[in-house]
């Protein structure tokens, strides 16, 4: 029997601020930390908001997963087929300063949430046996009532400042 744990590529968000981000539909799951020597933990109900540097492995998870930039009041709905796994990943500074291929500051713009098949939810395949899995994301649009909101945050800025993170661009 072999065991296979892989990820579909890996999805990096632009959020201009990855401390202004929420991510819904893992309120109350166990995960694995890894930046916590592997120890499993609850989540609290509600949404995660990350605030350092975060490694979990959210393990049994099969509801989509959305993901709200709160000054937007919009964001990103992610739905997963094949996978019983949601990694949630980002640096933080700590971590950001030592890796080659991300800046020093570019870790508060990115943010990876990950379908997966790993640690209790692994895929054990037997010669000849196959396993799919799938993973989409899908924009979506500030919530009724929040146009104003945008308005008022977006008014008074220059064209230059709009054209930079975190106005410019919120997936890459």
């Amino acid at each position: 029997m072999r065991s296979i744990s892989r990820r579909p590529s890996t999805p990096t968000c632009s959020s201009g601020d990855v401390g202004q981000v929420s991510i819904a539909g893992l309120g109350g799951v166990v995960y694995v930390d890894k930046t916590d020597d592997m120890r499993r933990k609850t989540l609290a109900a509600g949404p995660l908001r990350l605030n350092g540097t975060t490694d979990r492995v959210f393990l049994s998870t099969r509801a989509p997963c959305t993901v709200t930039i709160r000054f937007l009041a919009g964001g990103s709905s992610s739905r997963k087929t094949g996978s019983s796994t949601t990694v949630v990943w980002n640096p933080w500074h700590e971590k950001a300063s030592t890796m080659a291929d991300l800046g020093d500051e570019q870790w508060r713009s990115m943010l990876c949430v990950e379908a997966a098949n790993a640690a209790d939810n692994a895929v054990h395949l037997e010669g000849g046996e196959r396993h799919a899995m799938v993973s989409s994301s899908e924009p979506r649009p500030p919530e009724m009532g929040s146009r104003n909101r945008i308005l008022d945050l977006l008014a008074g800025l220059s064209p230059q400042r709009l054209l930079k993170p975190p106005f410019g661009c919120l997936c890459r």
